[in-house]
């Protein structure tokens, strides 16, 4: 990706994503095929035709399209894993179309290492006198969706080509312990990750997983806003990945990183009892404080849509599972340094709470997510874009103290939100079917807003 477009982006959030079942697929031999994507003619269904690449498809696209390690028929295939299947009937033959993820160019920084999935429909049209044409669309192409409401529909699966994606994903699903207990080591790296080709006509929607997870841990959720064509049409998902182990501010430096900055916004107060610029600091430990308190709005964030959030923690963190996760959890090298050496410096400096999880060894995930004077300082922040909260009710009304079994409803709730949904569910409902419905009603009014100005 490069920074010269305008990005207009939904962040949904989470703060428990848990561990998930890795989808698997199965398909008959006869389901992988060969064709050559890259010559003028080619052999379908033993048939001489001549290869056309539509205009739906990215050139981002069309490199994997041409250099594939497999293609397979989308409808042979079957997959465990994911609650439904959604796909178009119509004219074509729905492929999924597998490339290794070489690292060879920047953008493919930014695509799962486990590999590229691109979804994509064959339609074979005959011409009088002449070789038959055979087309390729991109499935996910807005043309492509919309033309499921008309006359003549292009067929594709969308729920294949997920299915084939997260598959291939496991080692990225199975390493979500190691970098909570190890953050400073993590398998993958830190960054955002796109599953298809940036489309600069669609709206991304990031999703950032919680403790313990990976993006897996939104595939079944994914999978139904498949089911929408709206959201088809207007809106791309991308994933924000990192080890849940480090603490929170260190995890929100690396996604500004990565999302362009225009205003800035201070919490260091909240975390010190002296003012910053009173300071005498090496260049080196300047960068990392302006880095993790410094921050500014993001004017590529339109909408921000927040699941079961803890802004006021949760006090499982500081409870008996908190401390033995604490003990577990391996401090990241550079905050638990930089405590230290501030502590060590300008004795009396860290907010009392924080003082104590520096005598503890340095923050984790875990101290940042306890109820804290830096967490109650967030909250207190004004979010300047329209924000959403769904959250999660067991089903025993105690007001403010209601719970979803990790998050209470008063860590939960901030004032000022468009909407708030209540879901009768406990913490994990990423996949609920009134969760899908509440996040596919905010979409498409968003989608109309836009639409009015």
């Amino acid at each position: 990706m490069n920074g010269n477009f305008r990005l207009s982006c939904i962040l949904i959030g989470v703060l428990v994503s848990g561990c998930v079942d890795t989808v698997k697929i199965s398909y008959p031999a006869a389901s992988e095929i060969h064709p050559e994507f890259d010559r003028t003619y080619t052999s379908w269904n033993g048939e001489r035709v001549e290869v056309n690449w539509t205009p739906t498809l990215q050139a981002e696209s069309a490199k994997h399209l041409a250099k594939y390690d497999r293609v397979l028929l989308a409808n042979s295939i079957r997959e465990k894993g994911l609650r439904n299947e959604y796909k178009i009937a119509g004219k074509g033959t729905p492929l999924v179309v597998y490339t290794k993820n070489r690292h060879s160019t920047p953008k493919e920084q930014h695509y799962p290492s486990s590999g590229i999935v691109l979804g994509i429909t064959a339609v074979k049209e005959t011409r009088p006198r002449q070789v038959p044409l055979l087309k390729l669309y991109d499935s996910f192409d807005p043309a492509v969706v919309r033309s499921a409401a008309g006359a003549d529909p292009i067929a594709a699966n969308y729920t294949a080509t997920l299915a084939v994606l997260y598959s291939h994903a496991r080692k990225v699903a199975g390493s979500s312990f190691a970098s909570f207990i190890r953050p400073d080591n993590p398998r993958f790296a830190t960054g955002i990750y796109l599953i298809h080709p940036y489309d600069p006509n669609k709206i991304p929607i990031l999703f950032i997983h919680g403790l313990l997870g990976s993006p897996l841990s939104w595939q079944n959720l994914t999978n139904e806003l498949c089911s929408d064509p709206k959201i088809l049409e207007h809106y791309q998902p991308w994933f924000f990945l990192y080890p849940t182990g480090q603490p929170v501010l260190e995890s929100a430096a690396q996604l500004r990183e990565d999302l362009q900055t225009t205003q800035r916004l201070a919490l260091w107060n909240v975390f010190a009892t002296k003012p910053l610029n009173s300071l005498t600091l090496s260049v080196e430990e300047k960068d990392l404080i302006l880095q993790y308190f410094f921050f500014r709005h993001q004017a590529s964030i339109d909408r921000v849509i927040f699941l079961c959030v803890p802004h006021r923690g949760s006090s499982l963190a500081g409870g008996v599972v908190g401390s033995v996760g604490n003990r577990l959890i391996r401090r990241s090298k550079n905050p638990a340094r930089a405590l230290k050496e501030l502590a060590a410096e300008y004795p009396g400096i860290l907010d009392p709470y924080y003082a104590r999880v520096n005598a503890r060894g340095g923050p984790t995930s875990l101290f940042s997510i306890a109820p804290n004077p830096l967490l109650s300082g967030l909250a207190a922040l004004p979010i300047k874009v329209p924000f959403h909260s769904i959250i999660g009710n067991l089903g025993v009304d105690l007001g403010p103290d209601s719970s979803d079994g990790l998050v209470t409803y008063r860590s939960a709730h901030l004032e000022g939100a468009e909407s708030e949904k209540i879901i009768p569910a406990g913490h994990y409902l990423m996949a609920n079917p009134e969760t899908v419905a509440e996040i596919k009603r905010i979409l498409e009014e968003n989608i109309a807003r836009r639409a009015r100005r």
